[in-house]
């Protein structure tokens, strides 16, 4: 690549098991918060032991939906509109090398996901 920038990837499906801020979600054609959709909700504590705090979210979000994906995922974040899975509201998550980042504690807390198809996956990593 141009000016010897390379970029890394893991296999699809690949979840950060011992990182605490790396989740994955797993996504529905019922449209539901985010952190409904990943084992453990939304984590409240960052690698090396910095506590986030528990009535405290992470202040980013950033997503990206897993090359390996049938259908599409959409989102919203505004904390009063659902997505559709007819697209006909809400953000697509891309796949690699893009992803979607969502700034804002209240933000954050308020991600709604939907899958357009089936079950679709979500790699996120989340900033204290």
């Amino acid at each position: 690549m141009p000016g010897g920038i390379t970029v890394q990837t893991a296999p699809s499906g690949v979840a950060l098991t011992g990182q605490a801020q790396h989740k994955r979600a797993t996504v529905t054609g019922a449209a539901a918060l985010l952190s409904a959709y990943i084992s453990g909700g939304l984590p409240k504590t960052i690698s090396g032991g910095s506590a986030i705090g528990p009535s405290q979210n992470p202040s980013v979000a950033y997503l990206q939906a897993e090359s390996a994906n049938t259908g599409t995922v959409y989102v919203t974040w505004d904390g009063q509109s659902t997505p559709l899975a007819n697209a006909t509201l809400g953000f697509v998550v891309p796949t690699a090398p893009a992803f979607l980042r969502i700034p804002g504690r209240e933000c954050v807390a308020a991600i709604k996901c939907i899958a357009s198809t089936g079950t679709q996956y979500l790699q996120c990593y989340f900033e204290p």
